[in-house]
């Protein structure tokens, strides 16, 4: 990541330094009527779950993801979910506190034994790093739901706010016909590019050539071809292509346009593209441009 210039997060937090904390927010939706437990027959603890239809002021059941029930239900089962458990007032009422079992993981708190579910995780980790409603939630669309809906749920139960104040999903990368995968094993990895000699701005540069919420394909040719790209790119900027000075403002305007318009980075992409064949002169506030919107830093 430090190769392809992505910024770091101010802090890296493992769920497992967080038990308690979160094992405290499940334990303030039990006490709110939030949270009911469920009693497990494999287990001395109940386990706890979150009832989507408890009114909130800052949620409602499909406000993120705009789905159907019907759909719902049917990603809650591939995705984690566990429609089908008896005892719960909604199939997809998710999983806050999973009562320990044998073999299984757990921690020693408030709540008893046992472990939180996948979304209060996040609900409270976000809000304590960072308030709420924090400014983008972003993930794979595979998150849509449930894991970002019932996030967002959590968040409103706990803190009277939304999670965010937009959610910002990227779409799936496939290879070899199949979604990238670590199950499949169809992995493309930027070490592994890296290893082969790859420079990183061209890794950057085939990744910005598509828009992040479109689901795409990874070819070996996406590599070569940002290569060249990054190459006419280099050349430009360092003068070897004579060019004018008239027309950098508009280039620069055309360029953050693009970024602004939903992070537009094929079409930014595009825009340098068309003012090098232009003839457009790389005039240093034009290559600062591309360095600081772009994360391309040209020789």
């Amino acid at each position: 990541m430090e190769a392809l210039r992505v910024l770091p997060p101010d802090e890296f937090v493992a769920v497992t330094d967080e038990v308690e904390r979160i094992a405290e927010a499940v334990g303030y939706l039990q006490e709110t009527g939030y949270a009911y437990d469920v009693p497990t027959e494999d287990s001395e603890g109940d386990d706890v779950y979150f009832d989507v239809h408890r009114p909130t002021e800052a949620w409602a059941l499909g406000d993120e993801s705009r789905l159907d029930r019907e759909t719902m239900l049917t990603l809650s089962a591939e995705r984690g979910g566990d429609p089908d458990r008896a005892g719960k007032r909604d199939p997809l009422d998710p999983l806050l506190w999973r009562a320990a079992r044998a073999g299984e993981p757990s921690w020693d708190t408030e709540l008893g034994p046992g472990r939180p579910g996948w979304h209060i995780e996040c609900s409270v980790i976000a809000g304590d790093k960072l308030g709420l409603p924090i400014s983008v939630q972003g993930g794979g669309s595979d998150l849509v739901f449930p894991h970002h809906e019932m996030s967002a749920g959590h968040a409103a139960a706990l803190a009277h706010q939304p999670l965010a104040n937009a959610f910002v999903h990227t779409g799936m990368i496939a290879y070899q016909g199949s979604k990238i995968s670590k199950s499949l094993g169809n992995l493309v990895t930027v070490r592994g590019l890296l290893d082969d000699g790859a420079d990183p701005r061209a890794i950057r540069l085939a990744l910005l050539s598509h828009k992040y919420s479109d689901d795409w394909e990874w070819f070996d040719g996406e590599l070569s071809s940002a290569s060249t790209r990054l190459a006419t790119w280099d050349a430009w900027s360092s003068g070897e292509r004579p060019g004018h000075e008239d027309d950098a403002d508009e280039a620069i305007a055309r360029i953050r346009a693009r970024v602004a318009d939903d992070l537009d980075t094929p079409g930014a992409v595009a825009a340098v593209d068309t003012a090098i064949a232009a003839g457009t002169r790389a005039t240093p506030d034009l290559v600062d441009l591309v360095d600081a919107l772009l994360g391309i830093r040209l020789a």
